[in-house]
Protein backbone atom coordinates (compact mmCIF):
# COMPACT_ATOMS: atom_id res chain seq x y z
CA UNK A 1 0.00 0.00 0.00
CA UNK A 2 1.08 3.58 -0.60
CA UNK A 3 2.83 5.10 2.39
CA UNK A 4 3.84 1.73 3.82
CA UNK A 5 7.48 1.04 4.68
CA UNK A 6 8.75 -2.16 3.07
CA UNK A 7 12.26 -3.56 3.56
CA UNK A 8 14.35 -4.00 0.41
CA UNK A 9 15.29 -7.54 1.50
CA UNK A 10 13.18 -9.61 3.88
CA UNK A 11 13.39 -13.23 5.04
CA UNK A 12 10.20 -15.19 4.51
CA UNK A 13 10.69 -17.63 7.40
CA UNK A 14 11.02 -16.73 11.11
CA UNK A 15 14.60 -15.94 12.13
CA UNK A 16 16.41 -17.54 15.04
CA UNK A 17 16.55 -16.15 18.58
CA UNK A 18 19.45 -17.01 20.89
CA UNK A 19 17.54 -15.73 23.94
CA UNK A 20 14.68 -18.25 23.74
CA UNK A 21 13.80 -20.10 26.94
CA UNK A 22 11.47 -23.04 27.45
CA UNK A 23 7.86 -22.28 28.28
CA UNK A 24 7.02 -22.91 31.93
CA UNK A 25 3.55 -24.27 32.69
CA UNK A 26 1.73 -24.85 35.96
CA UNK A 27 -1.50 -26.82 35.93
CA UNK A 28 -4.04 -27.73 38.58
CA UNK A 29 -6.47 -30.56 37.93
CA UNK A 30 -9.37 -32.00 39.90
CA UNK A 31 -11.48 -34.88 38.71
CA UNK A 32 -13.28 -38.09 39.48
CA UNK A 33 -14.46 -41.34 37.90
CA UNK A 34 -17.71 -42.90 39.04
CA UNK A 35 -19.60 -46.08 38.14
CA UNK A 36 -23.34 -46.68 38.51
CA UNK A 37 -25.77 -49.57 38.00
CA UNK A 38 -23.09 -52.23 38.42
CA UNK A 39 -20.76 -50.22 36.14
CA UNK A 40 -23.18 -50.23 33.24
CA UNK A 41 -22.94 -46.43 33.43
CA UNK A 42 -19.64 -44.59 33.99
CA UNK A 43 -18.95 -40.88 34.46
CA UNK A 44 -15.57 -39.13 34.11
CA UNK A 45 -15.12 -35.42 34.98
CA UNK A 46 -12.05 -33.15 35.06
CA UNK A 47 -11.57 -29.47 35.95
CA UNK A 48 -8.27 -27.79 35.03
CA UNK A 49 -6.52 -24.46 35.35
CA UNK A 50 -3.29 -24.09 33.36
CA UNK A 51 -0.99 -21.05 33.32
CA UNK A 52 1.96 -20.76 30.92
CA UNK A 53 4.78 -18.27 31.57
CA UNK A 54 7.32 -17.22 28.92
CA UNK A 55 4.85 -18.33 26.25
CA UNK A 56 6.45 -18.78 22.81
CA UNK A 57 4.69 -16.34 20.47
CA UNK A 58 5.54 -15.45 16.87
CA UNK A 59 6.21 -11.69 16.90
CA UNK A 60 6.33 -9.26 13.98
CA UNK A 61 9.64 -7.44 13.57
CA UNK A 62 10.28 -3.92 12.23
CA UNK A 63 10.92 -3.79 8.45
CA UNK A 64 14.36 -2.32 9.12
CA UNK A 65 15.45 -5.64 10.68
CA UNK A 66 15.28 -7.39 7.31
CA UNK A 67 13.20 -10.19 8.84
CA UNK A 68 9.44 -10.56 9.12
CA UNK A 69 8.96 -12.57 12.33
CA UNK A 70 10.67 -14.51 15.09
CA UNK A 71 9.60 -16.49 18.15
CA UNK A 72 10.03 -14.75 21.51
CA UNK A 73 9.18 -15.56 25.13
CA UNK A 74 6.32 -13.22 25.86
CA UNK A 75 3.90 -12.82 28.72
CA UNK A 76 1.49 -15.23 30.33
CA UNK A 77 -1.31 -17.36 28.86
CA UNK A 78 -4.05 -19.16 30.78
CA UNK A 79 -6.39 -21.99 29.82
CA UNK A 80 -9.25 -22.89 32.15
CA UNK A 81 -11.99 -25.41 31.57
CA UNK A 82 -13.79 -28.67 32.18
CA UNK A 83 -13.98 -32.04 30.42
CA UNK A 84 -16.48 -34.82 30.90
CA UNK A 85 -17.59 -38.15 29.45
CA UNK A 86 -20.57 -40.39 30.17
CA UNK A 87 -20.74 -43.95 28.85
CA UNK A 88 -23.82 -46.12 29.21
CA UNK A 89 -24.50 -49.76 28.35
CA UNK A 90 -28.25 -49.34 27.79
CA UNK A 91 -29.13 -52.72 26.26
CA UNK A 92 -27.06 -55.87 26.65
CA UNK A 93 -28.38 -59.10 25.20
CA UNK A 94 -27.14 -62.25 23.51
CA UNK A 95 -27.69 -60.96 19.98
CA UNK A 96 -28.49 -57.29 20.54
CA UNK A 97 -26.89 -54.41 22.36
CA UNK A 98 -26.96 -50.63 22.50
CA UNK A 99 -24.25 -48.39 23.97
CA UNK A 100 -24.16 -44.59 24.20
CA UNK A 101 -21.21 -42.26 24.85
CA UNK A 102 -21.64 -38.52 25.49
CA UNK A 103 -18.55 -36.32 25.90
CA UNK A 104 -17.99 -32.59 26.14
CA UNK A 105 -15.51 -29.90 27.09
CA UNK A 106 -15.35 -26.13 27.61
CA UNK A 107 -12.13 -24.09 27.54
CA UNK A 108 -11.44 -20.40 28.15
CA UNK A 109 -8.16 -19.10 26.69
CA UNK A 110 -6.69 -15.71 27.64
CA UNK A 111 -3.49 -13.76 27.03
CA UNK A 112 -3.10 -12.31 30.53
CA UNK A 113 0.04 -10.27 29.84
CA UNK A 114 1.85 -9.84 26.54
CA UNK A 115 5.18 -8.76 27.99
CA UNK A 116 6.82 -5.53 29.06
CA UNK A 117 7.35 -3.09 26.20
CA UNK A 118 5.51 -5.31 23.68
CA UNK A 119 2.55 -3.95 21.73
CA UNK A 120 -0.40 -5.90 20.36
CA UNK A 121 0.76 -8.45 17.75
CA UNK A 122 -1.06 -8.31 14.40
CA UNK A 123 -1.05 -11.23 11.97
CA UNK A 124 -3.22 -13.57 9.94
CA UNK A 125 -5.42 -13.04 6.90
CA UNK A 126 -4.65 -9.90 4.94
CA UNK A 127 -1.13 -9.69 6.36
CA UNK A 128 0.39 -9.10 2.91
CA UNK A 129 -1.62 -5.92 2.32
CA UNK A 130 -1.39 -4.55 5.84
CA UNK A 131 -5.05 -5.28 6.67
CA UNK A 132 -4.39 -7.64 9.56
CA UNK A 133 -7.39 -9.61 10.82
CA UNK A 134 -6.03 -11.50 13.85
CA UNK A 135 -4.36 -10.25 17.03
CA UNK A 136 -2.58 -11.40 20.14
CA UNK A 137 -4.07 -8.73 22.40
CA UNK A 138 -3.60 -8.50 26.15
CA UNK A 139 -6.73 -9.50 28.04
CA UNK A 140 -8.25 -11.41 25.11
CA UNK A 141 -8.12 -14.90 23.58
CA UNK A 142 -5.01 -15.70 21.51
CA UNK A 143 -5.37 -15.16 17.77
CA UNK A 144 -8.76 -13.47 18.08
CA UNK A 145 -10.45 -11.90 15.04
CA UNK A 146 -10.72 -8.10 15.12
CA UNK A 147 -12.40 -5.78 12.62
CA UNK A 148 -14.44 -2.60 12.42
CA UNK A 149 -18.08 -3.62 12.96
CA UNK A 150 -20.80 -3.06 10.35
CA UNK A 151 -23.24 -0.58 11.91
CA UNK A 152 -25.65 -0.48 8.96
CA UNK A 153 -26.06 -0.22 5.20
CA UNK A 154 -28.40 1.44 2.71
CA UNK A 155 -28.90 1.11 -1.05
CA UNK A 156 -28.69 4.88 -1.52
CA UNK A 157 -28.74 4.83 -5.35
CA UNK A 158 -31.43 2.09 -5.53
CA UNK A 159 -29.42 -0.06 -7.96
CA UNK A 160 -30.01 -3.26 -5.98
CA UNK A 161 -26.30 -3.53 -5.09
CA UNK A 162 -24.74 -2.54 -1.78
CA UNK A 163 -21.41 -0.85 -2.55
CA UNK A 164 -18.61 -0.28 -0.06
CA UNK A 165 -19.51 3.42 0.10
CA UNK A 166 -23.04 2.47 1.21
CA UNK A 167 -21.90 0.55 4.30
CA UNK A 168 -21.41 2.30 7.65
CA UNK A 169 -18.55 0.97 9.77
CA UNK A 170 -17.55 1.66 13.34
CA UNK A 171 -14.51 3.82 13.98
CA UNK A 172 -12.47 1.18 15.84
CA UNK A 173 -11.89 -2.55 15.40
CA UNK A 174 -13.64 -4.75 17.97
CA UNK A 175 -13.18 -8.36 19.07
CA UNK A 176 -15.32 -10.65 16.89
CA UNK A 177 -14.38 -14.05 18.29
CA UNK A 178 -11.62 -16.60 18.64
CA UNK A 179 -10.50 -19.15 16.00
CA UNK A 180 -10.62 -22.24 18.24
CA UNK A 181 -13.85 -23.69 19.71
CA UNK A 182 -14.60 -22.93 23.35
CA UNK A 183 -17.22 -25.68 23.62
CA UNK A 184 -17.14 -29.14 22.04
CA UNK A 185 -19.62 -31.98 22.46
CA UNK A 186 -20.14 -35.37 20.82
CA UNK A 187 -22.76 -38.12 21.01
CA UNK A 188 -21.73 -41.61 19.86
CA UNK A 189 -24.40 -44.33 19.74
CA UNK A 190 -23.36 -47.92 19.01
CA UNK A 191 -25.79 -50.69 17.99
CA UNK A 192 -24.81 -54.38 18.03
CA UNK A 193 -27.10 -56.72 16.12
CA UNK A 194 -27.11 -60.37 15.05
CA UNK A 195 -24.30 -60.87 17.56
CA UNK A 196 -21.42 -60.18 15.13
CA UNK A 197 -22.39 -56.84 13.54
CA UNK A 198 -22.00 -53.32 14.91
CA UNK A 199 -23.12 -49.91 13.60
CA UNK A 200 -21.73 -46.65 15.01
CA UNK A 201 -22.68 -43.02 14.54
CA UNK A 202 -21.18 -39.71 15.68
CA UNK A 203 -22.85 -36.35 16.20
CA UNK A 204 -20.42 -33.49 16.87
CA UNK A 205 -20.99 -29.93 18.07
CA UNK A 206 -18.44 -27.11 18.25
CA UNK A 207 -19.29 -23.60 19.38
CA UNK A 208 -17.97 -20.39 20.84
CA UNK A 209 -15.66 -19.55 17.95
CA UNK A 210 -15.60 -17.85 14.56
CA UNK A 211 -14.33 -18.91 11.14
CA UNK A 212 -13.29 -16.04 8.89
Amino acid sequence: KAGTDIGAVALGAPVGNDDLRPERSTEWELGFDAGFLKNRMNLEFTWYNKATEDALILRNLPPSSGAATRFENLGKVTNKGIEGMLTANIVEGTNWGFDLTVSGSHNTNKLVTIGEGVDTIFFGLGANNGDFIQRHAEGWALGGYWQRPILGFEDANSDGIIGSDEVTLGDDAIFLGQPLPQTEMSITPSLTFLKYFRANGVLNYRGGFKIY
